[in-house]
């Protein structure tokens, strides 16, 4: 008796856990990483730069928001995405901190040991990034697990 091939399967949805996983990937980094850029914009463009403001949003967006995700987020996630541990908001709230602190404190320690030395403002930055991370984490668990139908002590589980 002759087996016939496996036929490719197209990936739907449910490959990647979902359209509120998904959306939730995209959606978290957005509101923390503009509050950064506009913090980071106030604290360094003088006043008459208003114009400098949604560009340097639009980069910390990129490289404080959804670099950092694709650079650890989705790996740690796709990492332990069969634990409980993962729907738990205080475990995402820890994790968006600490991804997000990551690129402040890179370049932190960049200005502190470069030529100018001019690292004072930056442990700042990266403490309110790191806290802008924990909203992000929250926002993520908020799109992609949380249930308006489940008891809020259970929704983490």
């Amino acid at each position: 008796m002759r087996v016939p091939p496996p036929r490719a399967r197209r990936a739907g949805p449910g490959d990647w856990g979902g359209g509120r996983l998904v959306l939730g990937f995209l959606i978290a980094p957005a509101p923390s990483a503009l509050l950064f850029g506009l913090a980071a914009s106030r604290s360094l463009m003088p006043a008459d730069r208003a114009e400098a403001v949604l560009p340097l949003s639009l980069l910390a967006l990129v490289v404080h928001g959804y670099l950092p995700l694709l650079v650890v987020g989705l790996p740690l996630f796709h990492a332990s995405r069969t634990s409980a541990i993962v729907r738990n908001p205080f475990t995402l709230m820890l994790a968006g901190g600490l991804i997000a602190a990551f690129p402040a404190m890179a370049i932190a320690t960049w200005a502190a040991i470069g030529p100018d030395r001019q690292g004072d403002g930056a442990p700042p930055l990266a403490v309110l990034s790191g806290l802008l991370g924990a909203l992000s984490g929250l926002v993520f668990w908020a799109v992609a697990f949380w249930s308006p139908r489940r008891p809020m002590s259970r929704a983490g589980r």
